[in-house]
C-alpha cells in the first residue's frame, strides 16, 4: 500500500469517527444523574436537588434550574426528572429542586429557597461543570411562577448566604405559571370549577399575613418587570381554568412593554384541565420543541459543545490530543493535503 493511500484511508476513518462523535454529542447520548444532593437546610428542613448532565464534560455548559408545581403545597423534584434528563441529553446541566411548602412555610419561603438554589449552583459551578454566567429556569404552575421570579427578581433575602452570587437567570421557560398578577381579582371566576381550590392555594401561600393590595403587588411577578429581566417563553393551555391563560398574557405583556424578549405560545390542553393534562402526545411534543427552540435561541449550548470538541481529552497523551485537534475537521485537512 502506498503512503498516499494509507494516509487517505486514515483520513477517511477520522471523517467517520468525527461525524459519529458529533452525532452523539448532538443527541446528548450519555448522561448522568446525581440524586439527592443537599443544597440547603433552612429551619432544619433538608432541601435537595437532582442534577442531570452530559457525561465526561471538559467545558462548562449552560445551567437550568427546574422548579416543580403543586400549588406551593405539595409534589417533588422528581416530577421534572424527565425534563431534567432531556435537557442533559441536548447539552445542558440541569437541576430539579425541592423547596419548602406552604402553609407551614408560607411566602416568601419558596422564593427564598429556589433563589438560594441558583446561588448554590453558581457557587459550585466548577464542581458540576456549569457556566455560571449562562443559567435559565423552567417550571410549571406554581413552579412556573417560581421560575419566572428567578428571571425578574434578584435575591430577596441576602442573609440566607452566598450573597456574592446572583439569584437571577437569563432565560425563563414559564409553563402555565400562576399567579403572575395577584392584584386582579377578576382572574378568579367565583363560579368556576376551581374557585375553591384557587382561593385555598392563595390563602395557604399567604398564611399568617394580613392581605393588602401592597402584599398582593409584592408577590406578583409583573411588579418586577424591567428592561434587564430574563427572556421568557410562556406556554399555556387555552382552556386551563385553574390557572387561566390571562396570567401568561399579563407577564408576557409586562415584559414586552419593558423591552424584554417575551413570547406566549398557547396550546390545546384537555377539557378545562390544568397544564398539559389531557393534551395529546403530539401536542405535548410540539410544546416541548417550542421550549427547546427558545432555549437554543436565548441560552444556546452550541458554543460550549464546540469548545468541548476542541478541548483536550482527559487521560490521553499530548500527542493524541494534538492529533485530535489537527483532525477535528478531517475534510479540511484532506483539502490541504491535495493542495500541497
Amino acid at each position: 500500500m502506498s503512503k498516499f493511500r494509507f494516509i487517505l484511508i486514515i483520513s477517511l476513518f477520522w471523517v467517520g469517527l468525527t461525524l459519529f462523535s458529533h452525532k452523539v454529542i448532538a443527541q446528548g447520548v450519555g448522561i448522568e444523574v446525581l440524586r439527592d444532593i443537599e443544597y440547603a437546610k433552612p429551619d432544619g428542613v433538608s432541601l435537595k436537588l437532582d442534577l442531570c448532565r452530559p457525561k465526561g464534560l471538559a467545558v462548562p455548559r449552560p445551567g437550568m434550574i427546574l422548579t416543580h408545581g403543586g400549588g406551593f403545597r405539595t409534589d417533588d423534584k422528581r416530577a421534572l426528572l424527565d425534563e431534567c434528563q432531556e435537557l442533559a441529553k441536548i447539552g445542558y446541566v440541569a437541576a430539579t429542586v425541592n423547596y419548602r411548602f406552604a402553609p407551614t412555610y408560607p411566602y416568601p419561603a419558596q422564593i427564598d429557597d429556589v433563589q438560594y438554589a441558583v446561588r448554590w449552583l453558581r457557587s459550585n459551578a466548577k464542581t458540576y461543570m456549569i457556566d455560571p454566567n449562562n443559567m435559565g429556569s423552567m417550571g410549571g404552575s406554581a413552579g412556573g411562577y417560581l421560575a419566572t421570579m428567578l428571571g425578574v427578581r434578584d435575591t430577596r433575602d441576602p442573609n440566607r448566604g452566598l450573597n456574592t452570587y446572583s439569584s437571577r437567570v437569563k432565560v425563563v421557560i414559564d409553563r402555565f405559571g400562576a399567579p403572575m398578577d395577584a392584584t386582579d381579582p377578576s382572574i378568579i371566576d367565583p363560579n368556576g370549577p376551581y374557585a375553591e381550590l384557587q382561593t385555598e392555594i392563595i390563602e395557604d401561600y399567604l398564611r399568617g399575613y394580613t392581605v393588602t393590595p401592597e402584599l398582593l403587588k409584592e408577590i406578583s411577578p409583573i411588579t418586577y418587570a424591567t428592561s434587564d429581566d430574563a427572556s421568557l417563553l410562556a406556554v399555556h393551555s387555552v382552556n386551563d381554568q385553574l390557572a387561566p391563560i390571562v396570567y401568561s398574557q399579563k407577564i408576557v405583556a409586562a415584559l414586552t412593554n419593558a423591552g424584554v424578549p417575551a413570547k406566549l405560545e398557547p396550546f390545546q390542553g384537555g377539557g378545562n384541565a390544568h397544564g398539559l393534562a389531557g393534551a395529546s402526545s403530539k401536542e405535548k411534543e410540539r410544546v416541548w420543541q417550542l421550549q427547546v427552540s427558545f432555549l437554543n435561541t436565548y441560552l444556546p449550548v452550541g458554543d460550549a459543545v464546540q469548545r468541548e470538541q476542541a478541548a483536550p481529552v482527559k487521560g490521553r497523551s499530548g500527542f493524541f490530543n494534538k492529533l485530535r485537534t489537527r483532525f477535528s475537521n478531517p475534510l479540511r485537512w484532506l483539502f490541504n493535503l491535495f493542495d500541497r
